[in-house]
């Protein structure tokens, strides 16, 4: 897409989202977007389906309640970017960079996740039924008196717990340690135990 058509969507885009006249939510469905650097841009609600966006950098870009199905993201920076509730169902992420990425409630169902890189990203609530994975992963919850979840890392021996005050990630072995100063008794022990227990079923499962 050209650039100047690019930039005037996204002026656009800016003011629908703030109510000033003259704005309209960016319709970007199908549009050839590789390598366009959109770092830091809020791009909630727009429609990239089906959009060409690889090696695009959306590094710290909102993409917040985005429509992305079948979008193609190969090998585009997303880190730091945030996703919440971002409709990406059967969207290409292979070799995308997703550190730190959010995904709280984002929908990646039968997306093409394959050597990317999700050291740190958030997957609450994320459905990631019939995904491509980069390694097994885990979730668990809501679990906790906060309702948090769990990620497990099952490649990497890694334990990510996200909740709306902090966050903590560790090996297992750290994690029942964890648990064990947080909760020495009652039902939210039972719950982590739980998660634990089926941590370790799935990392004796890749054992064998």
């Amino acid at each position: 897409m050209d650039k100047d058509k690019l930039q005037e969507i996204l002026e656009r885009h800016e003011k629908w989202l703030i109510g000033e006249i003259g704005g309209e939510k960016a319709d970007l469905s199908g549009a050839d977007l590789s390598e366009a650097d959109l770092c830091g841009f809020d791009l909630c609600y727009a429609d990239l389906r089906g959009a060409n966006l690889q090696g695009a950098n959306l590094s710290g870009a909102d993409l917040s309640f985005c429509f992305l199905d079948k979008a193609d993201l190969r090998g585009a920076n997303l880190s730091e970017s945030i996703l919440n509730r971002a409709e990406m169902w059967s969207a290409n992420l292979q070799g995308a960079t997703l550190c730190n990425t959010v995904f709280d409630g984002a929908n990646l169902h039968d997306a093409n996740l394959s050597n990317t890189d999700l050291r740190g990203a958030l997957l609450n609530g994320t459905n990631l039924t019939a995904a491509k994975l980069p390694s097994r992963i885990l979730q668990v919850g809501p679990v906790g008196s906060q309702k948090e979840y769990v990620v497990c890392y099952i490649d990497d021996n890694l334990i990510r717990r996200d909740w709306l005050t902090s966050d903590w990630e560790g090996t297992l072995e750290e994690f029942k340690q964890h648990i064990d100063e947080e909760y020495p008794e009652g039902q939210y022990r039972q719950e982590f135990l739980v998660v634990v227990d089926m941590c370790e079923a799935m990392m004796k499962m890749e054992d064998n």
